[in-house]
């Protein structure tokens, strides 16, 4: 491998902000895009490996020391082909070679660097072919991050609480007369079974057990009464809430008069 480093005497135009890419141009470094020629222009150099020219741009404002490199291929393969370090110490920007690269398609160069007080990370990568005793131009954009010079945290805390469903409901009978009950029974489902509670409630009538998954109901009025189960699964943590469509049911009973000698009553 050989390695030939250039100073540039112009600085490329720089991108200010957290992030910056430099802008890379395509350049030949030393040589003709026909290959290396010998002396006195006999024609190629003897050899049948290529040559990479690569021309690398390094964020203003920031001074990166070396930028180290790593050849893979071909085929994009992750064989690694060679490696190697760029001194770029004393440059804003740096041109090398990289000579001996077997002839193929599908390489890849990958380049890294941090700057000297250890504040920005730049790094960069392409693909790119060989030709025998042909130089390649290689263009790389090395992406420079700058972390924010002041960061704060956050701590979160968060509970974490049940919600139930009503699984299922059952009344028999459907139909009773008034001064009569009715046996309901209800169920529920819910990640923490052990922490159930139950609440019945009603459009008319009572329950002995208003808190229990199965009570009686009595009615009181004649007609259609509604009854609704309201579930829940333990304590709900202050700010929260659960469902009400999945935690609560409803359902009808008929509830008839008390027929007499006289007529109905209730």
């Amino acid at each position: 491998m050989k390695l030939a480093l250039r100073k540039s005497l112009v600085r490329g135009a720089l991108l200010a902000g957290t992030i910056g890419a430099a802008s890379v141009a395509a350049i030949e470094v030393g040589c003709s895009s026909n290959g290396p020629q010998e002396p006195g222009g006999a024609g190629p150099a003897a050899g049948d490996t290529g040559t990479v020219g690569m021309r690398l741009t390094l964020p203003g404002g920031q001074q990166v020391s070396t930028i180290t490199w790593t050849l893979t291929g071909p085929g994009g393969a992750s064989t690694v082909v060679q490696t190697g370090t760029a001194n770029v110490q004393n440059s804003d920007t740096i041109s090398f070679l990289i000579g001996g690269i077997a002839p193929g398609n599908g390489y890849a160069i990958a380049l890294s660097g941090t700057s000297t007080d250890g504040s920005v990370t730049c790094g960069g990568s392409a693909q790119f072919n060989v030709a025998a005793r042909a130089t390649t131009d290689v263009s790389i954009a090395l992406q420079c991050n700058v972390p924010p010079s002041e960061a704060g945290y956050a701590a979160v805390t968060g509970a974490i609480y049940g919600c139930a469903s009503v699984g299922s409901l059952a009344a028999s009978p459907a139909e009773t007369t008034v001064g009569h009950s009715v046996a309901v029974t209800g169920s529920a489902t819910g990640p923490t079974p052990g922490a159930f509670t139950y609440a019945w409630s009603a459009s008319s009538g009572s329950f002995d057990t208003p808190n229990a998954a199965s009570a009686n109901f009595t009615c009181t009025t004649a007609g259609p009464a509604t009854l609704t189960l309201t579930v829940g699964d333990g304590p709900v943590v202050e700010g929260g809430t659960c469902d009400a469509g999945l935690s609560a049911q409803s359902f009808q009973i008929q509830c008839d008069a008390v027929v007499t000698d006289g007529g109905t009553s209730g």
